[in-house]
């Protein structure tokens, strides 16, 4: 965004009392400036705040519902209610041990 001619006029009016009044440290900060060098263009094109927000606000709703859904999907269940295995014979192995945390039934 450039300046208006008024922020033009007392930008110069800055510069020549600067010059006049300590022209060492004018000299100093022209340092970091070629001479005559044009002031860098701003970003052409830049998304409306309102944009970035939706997009931020989408974002974080897509994190929250992803980070839901992975905590609710629970371990499969391992077997029947009694504990056996489906088709395997009762006297084969020992039945499982109950899980420590909430039981679910499949």
């Amino acid at each position: 965004m450039g300046l208006s001619r008024r922020e033009q006029v007392l930008l110069r009016r800055i510069d020549a009392r600067l010059e006049r009044d300590d022209p060492r440290l004018a000299r100093r900060i022209a340092a970091f400036a070629p001479p005559g060098a044009e002031p860098v263009e701003p970003v052409a094109w830049r998304p409306p705040r309102a944009a970035v927000v939706v997009a931020a606000v989408g974002l974080a709703a897509a994190v929250f519902l992803t980070a839901l859904t992975v905590l609710s999907i629970g371990p499969p269940c391992r077997g029947t209610a009694t504990g056996a295995r489906p088709g395997a014979s009762p006297a084969a192995e020992p039945p499982a041990p109950a899980p420590s945390g909430p039981s679910r039934t499949c």
